[in-house]
């Protein structure tokens, strides 16, 4: 017995110090807060030290009521018995002799404790997950928990009643097959918990990107120990003692389960997360309405890199060159972020966010403030703004783009809802090893699920389809149209066809690239069919560059192409440096008149420098200043630092 004790603590204290280990999160989709860490650290205190009561209650009761309890046998008993001569047993006068109808077997507790992690194992992975990763990233999703709780809910039911079904079946086969099950399952459930809650601060983005898996060495040992312990834990007591094994899973489910509603509880406060969210949506209204006038069309590829269009412009796509006929490519470009959420802002308004506020209040002041869109207003261009990720800000100023509406939430396919949610719970539960075959799992819960005929799309392909099926209209009244698409953004489906070629081929950046290239070659014919283009100034560029091997290393180097006011000539490529930074001067000059070679007065004598803000992917709290000096963008480690730092938070 005593070898049992010290096999179970020594066991138990090991996965107890795992459990509350400091935690290095670093920026992915995932956004546990410290909030949350605290509240699993003190409740995995209180498992502990409620495990320790109850299996040393006894011990403890003797030793505190112990003299009491001597005393008490030593006083004689008043109670009256007797022999009962037909049973020969000895029965209080007092006793009322039971029915044998009244005689129950006790129940088996290795059963009720089985139906009681049932119910901690289903809650953990049907209810748990998904709800905490929707209230610790509620800006990352469209739609609110009305839309999906009842689904959520189903969910977890069907969990339930399936892991209770497979039980009752195991439980009928014979009691070692049931208890074998139960071992497994309860080292399932604290394994389950354990990687859910502190060891996935350490995820790939879920951004699409491809993810190099041989990178997470540590993180696959960390998941693979956390196994073999738990295991090692749930069968050596179930060989030791079975009674210890019992008290093991009962006290061990009902403990995770009341620290995972606390959890759930408190990030759904802190969140807001049961409150509706407003339903201002992006629409594909008038997505083809052009003006006879004049037209302002940004078309913005995402994670096009200047320096793989240049490759591909001169090996295998030298195409590209009547696509873009009228246009001036300006391979030099620095962008002004790394990632989208922040690129995206400024490309419109060509305002900086440099951590001065909380920044979906920038985002909403910025379009208020900005120089060019307040000269488009004055101008009386009516605006459009298409882009399916970057809109949806609680504020009444986008609601004067014809596009944005009011519009509920809603699940359009519950059945593919759910199995993007059952992709999740694989995802962040299970080990390190296994994570690579859902990569992309929270990428397609984030994009493909809230859904609406109306909304605006950015993939490639349904643009791509949208132009074939609505052709381009007239009105008399000048467009603003700014276009966020897919571009040659991860994941890779697409060739270059805009054909979904993941099930016969091999998709990469290259063919999502010429998938990109081959929209907007499309879009660019529809405007010339439809009679607008010649009126239109266009844009089309990257928000960001994209590394892809040794061609370039940082994402600072986007695509830039630019058309003025009826401009014709053959394809142009201009080595001036250009910088986002110079955006609203471009624009200015865009709609005064100015050619896109000759939209801003360069010397070059003059001293080059730009400026770049560097910050972790989704996380915009804290950012470094680069500049790149007389030095082309198209360099490898050609930024500089300039020790200038932004932050909304002590720097660590």
């Amino acid at each position: 017995m005593k070898r049992t004790k010290v096999f179970f603590f020594c066991g138990y204290y090991i996965l107890c110090f795992f459990v509350l280990q400091t935690v290095d999160v670093k920026a992915a989709y995932i956004d546990p807060s410290v909030m949350t860490y605290a509240i699993q650290a003190l409740a995995g205190v209180a498992i502990g030290l409620g495990t320790f009561f109850g299996l040393y209650w006894n011990r403890i009761r003797k030793t505190v009521l112990g003299p009491l309890a001597e005393e008490e046998k030593e006083k004689e008993s008043d109670l009256l018995e007797f022999s009962d001569p037909k049973t020969g047993t000895v029965r209080s006068l007092h006793e009322e002799k039971a029915s044998p109808q009244a005689e129950k077997k006790p129940g088996d507790p290795h059963f009720h404790n089985a139906m009681l992690l049932c119910l901690a194992l289903s809650f953990l992975l049907f209810f748990y997950t998904p709800l905490n990763l929707f209230f610790t990233n509620i800006n990352e999703f469209r739609y609110d928990l009305h839309a999906f709780g009842g689904w959520i809910v189903l969910l977890f039911l069907i969990g339930f009643l399936l892991t209770a079904a497979v039980f009752l079946l195991f439980y009928r086969l014979g009691k070692k097959p049931f208890l074998f099950l139960l071992a497994f399952a309860m080292s399932a459930l604290v394994a389950f918990y354990v990687q859910n809650s502190f060891l996935n601060g350490t995820l790939p983005p879920a951004d699409g990107s491809p993810v190099d898996w041989n990178k997470y060495t540590l993180e696959s040992l960390q998941s693979l120990f956390l196994w073999v312990l738990s295991i090692w834990i749930s069968f050596g007591l179930l060989r030791k003692n079975r009674r210890y094994f019992a008290i093991y899973v009962r006290l061990g489910s009902v403990f995770i389960l009341l620290l995972l509603v606390c959890t759930l509880s408190i990030s759904a406060y802190f969140s807001h997360g049961l409150a509706r969210k407003q339903t201002i949506s992006v629409t594909k209204d008038n997505l083809n309405m052009m003006s006879e006038d004049k037209n302002f069309i940004i078309l913005v590829l995402d994670a096009v890199d200047a320096h793989a269009f240049s490759k591909q412009l001169e090996t295998t796509d030298p195409e590209y060159r009547e696509y873009f006929e009228d246009f001036t490519y300006y391979p030099d470009t620095l962008s002004a972020y790394p990632y989208t959420t922040t690129a995206i802002p400024q490309i419109i308004t060509g305002q900086w966010y440099e951590c001065q506020k909380d920044y979906r209040q920038y985002f909403a002041d910025a379009i208020k403030t900005s120089e060019f869109l307040n000269t488009l207003r004055k101008e009386n261009y009516i605006g459009g703004m298409y882009d399916s990720t970057d809109f949806l800000y609680d504020d009444p100023v986008m609601y004067q783009y014809e596009n944005i509406h009011e519009l509920p939430y809603s699940i359009n396919n519950p059945y593919s809802f759910l199995m993007d949610e059952l992709s999740v719970i694989y995802y962040l539960n299970m080990p390190y090893p296994l994570k690579k075959y859902r990569e992309n799992a929270v990428y397609h819960l984030q994009t493909r699920n809230a859904g609406n005929p109306r909304y605006f799309e950015w993939y490639n392909d349904e643009f791509y389809r949208y132009l074939q099926e609505t052709p381009i209209a007239s009105r008399s009244e000048k467009t603003f149209k700014f276009i966020h698409l897919e571009g040659a953004h991860p994941f890779y489906r697409l060739d270059k066809n805009l054909n979904d070629i993941r099930k016969t081929g091999n998709p990469d950046y290259y063919t999502s690239l010429e998938g990109a290239m081959t929209a907007a070659d499309t879009y660019l014919k529809k405007l010339k069919e439809a009679g607008v283009y010649d009126n239109s100034v266009i844009l089309i560029m990257a928000d960001h560059g994209f590394p892809d091997g040794n061609d370039c290393n940082a994402r600072h180097n986007p695509l830039f192409l630019i058309k003025g006011f009826g401009e014709h000539h053959p394809f142009a490529v201009s080595d001036q440096p250009m910088s986002y930074a110079w955006l609203p001067e471009i624009y200015q000059n865009l709609l005064e008149g100015a050619s896109g070679g000759e939209v801003l007065q360069y010397d070059p004598e003059q001293e080059n420098v730009r400026r770049y803000l560097w910050h972790d992917y989704n996380d915009f709290s804290y950012m470094e200043e680069y500049v790149l000096k007389n030095r082309t963008a198209a360099e490898e480690d050609a930024l500089e630092k300039t020790g200038v730092t932004y932050s909304r938070t002590p720097q660590k």
